[in-house]
């Protein structure tokens, strides 16, 4: 009985020792951090088929982490997970394929967030816009065709730099990326005018018109017309300038001698007489006191605090503890089980 107790308990150790390796062997695969984008998805300018496969990639510290979500009305949703396999994916570039082809967004790897990302990518390369003038030369009147320009977008057209006459008045691209035109020549010197047409994505093409407007047969000479009434008369014109002065008559004969006239008064007084030098330096006088010595100045304001420094390195990741629960488990399974056989064998001897 006794013997039959040791060995059901070794058994019951066993038992409830095993969940626990387990659990520590399924925390060392678990997940350490998430990063959640979700968005509009287009391919070559439309919004994505549903079913259109959608994957995210991250170059991670030991190993590529990856991610997997099929369109649904236009909009994609994944969480691209960081596992212990792949190491630190913080601060990775995370890129997107939509249908296979590169989306032209990325974005940085950030543990437990969610992020709002549209998604574009193209197939194929875009056709460049074009366009035709027809006919290319004449009096000033001409038809335009445009070609792959942006689909339903108002398309403006200048003639040399100017806005030409078109019917209708306005144009937009149809769904394809074309449009059709009358243009009428702004201008009306003969010569060759650069015919431009734009759409709102900024998508640019242009043609030559060459303008020659022909001019008719010279018309025969008019009649002489008859002569014109007469004018009346003008106003009177304005008085002429004075003329110059006359020469100098002669001189006439000297006239006699006048009598003496009264003593004059007394003139004012002469001006001052020129100062006389400067008299000899006197000597030098004694030397004054010396002054009191000034009072000592204020101290000065204190000095900015200095910049802080640079940040500390991060410490390295902690290693996994769950390989250890798994080692510490089975050693006290060992232990338990030589215990019970043990404790068998000595029942056995008595």
């Amino acid at each position: 009985m006794i013997k039959r107790k040791y060995l059901m308990g070794a058994i019951l150790a066993l038992v409830l020792l095993l969940p626990m390796a387990l659990m520590a062997r399924e925390a060392s695969a678990q997940l350490l951090t998430a990063h959640r984008f979700y968005g509009a998805v287009t391919l070559d300018s439309a919004n994505a088929a549903d079913g259109t496969a959608v994957v995210a990639s991250a170059n991670c510290a030991t190993a590529t982490a990856t991610a997997t979500a099929a369109v649904s009305g236009g909009q994609y949703d994944l969480t691209l997970e960081e596992s212990s396999s792949s190491g630190s994916c913080g601060g990775s570039t995370v890129t997107f394929t939509i249908g296979g082809a590169a989306a032209t967004e990325s974005a940085a790897y950030s543990g437990f967030s969610v992020t709002s990302l549209a998604l574009s990518a193209v197939t194929t390369p875009a056709a460049p816009a074009a366009v035709t003038l027809t006919p290319s030369s004449g009096a000033g009147l001409a038809t335009i065709s445009g070609s792959d320009f942006a689909k339903s977008s108002a398309v403006t057209v200048t003639w040399g730099g100017a806005a030409p006459g078109m019917t209708p008045t306005s144009v937009t691209s149809d769904s394809a990326g074309g449009f059709t035109a009358i243009l009428n020549s702004p201008v009306s010197d003969n010569g060759e005018y650069t015919v431009t047409a734009t759409d709102a994505a900024g998508n640019s093409a242009s043609a030559t018109y060459t303008l020659a407007v022909s001019a008719g047969p010279q018309g025969l000479q008019g009649e002489t017309g008859a002569a014109g009434v007469e004018g009346a008369a003008g106003a009177a014109g304005v008085d002429g300038a004075a003329g110059g002065a006359g020469a100098a008559g002669v001189q006439g004969p000297q006239g006699p001698r006048g009598l003496i006239g009264f003593e004059g008064d007394q003139g004012d007084p002469g001006p001052a007489g020129v100062a006389g030098s400067q008299g000899a330096r006197g000597s030098g006088g004694e030397a004054g006191a010396s002054g009191v010595a000034g009072a000592t100045g204020a101290s000065g304001a204190a000095g900015a605090t200095g910049p802080a420094g640079a940040q500390g390195v991060q410490g390295s990741v902690g290693a996994d503890a769950s390989a250890a629960i798994v080692w510490v488990a089975l050693i006290v399974a060992i232990v338990a089980a030589v215990f019970s056989l043990v404790s068998v064998a000595v029942l056995r001897r008595r």
